[in-house]
């Protein structure tokens, strides 16, 4: 695939019908690692075990059949007939968007719609980041504060236990020792 963008990126206008195509999927074709492979096994004036166009149909059908796409509408999409279910069942242009919104990614040339996807998930990331940090920074304000509230309370316990103890020295030189048996 990374050829075929390559190929693609590399052309100011890129013609899609078929007299165009070809050339390029011949190209695409001999460039492949596989194609290579086969034509060392292959004789010189023999055909190539796939054709051209037929070869990117049935990759784009593989394709779609691993992502999973409705059976009926990965045959919509691929132009064949569906049986009885052409008359039967007639998906709406929507329903076929979404189905082929599955295999997007697998199916594109061009890098943008997986470029977007990126983005929006870093994008969501970085927002919930953003919002760990600030609930990071009000806990650690809130802890700060108790901090600083415990130490208050320390202070007044050992002052008031500072009071109790002289309190306690003047009334015992003042009055002799309290007898604790009563």
């Amino acid at each position: 695939m990374k050829l075929v963008r390559n190929i693609v990126e590399g052309t100011k206008s890129f013609c899609t019908t078929a007299r165009c195509l070809c050339p390029c999927c011949g190209m695409v074709l001999r460039l492949s690692p596989t194609a290579r492979k086969d034509k060392e096994n292959i004789k010189q004036n023999q055909h190539y075990p796939v054709k051209r166009n037929h070869g990117f149909r049935k990759w784009a059908d593989t394709t779609m059949i691993r992502s999973a796409i409705n059976v009926v509408d990965k045959e919509t999409l691929l132009g064949h007939s569906t049986g009885l279910d052409d008359k039967y069942y007639r998906p709406t242009g929507e329903e076929v968007l979404d189905e082929y919104q599955k295999a997007v990614d697998l199916l594109t040339i061009n890098e943008e719609n997986r470029l977007k996807i990126k983005v929006a998930t870093l994008e969501e990331r970085e927002s919930e980041v953003q919002t760990l940090k600030a609930q990071m920074s009000l806990l650690q304000e809130n802890f700060d504060k108790l901090r600083h509230y415990i130490n208050k309370e320390e202070d007044r316990k050992k002052t008031l236990l500072h009071y109790i103890n002289k309190e306690s020295k003047r009334i015992n030189d003042t009055y002799g020792p309290i007898d604790k048996t009563l």
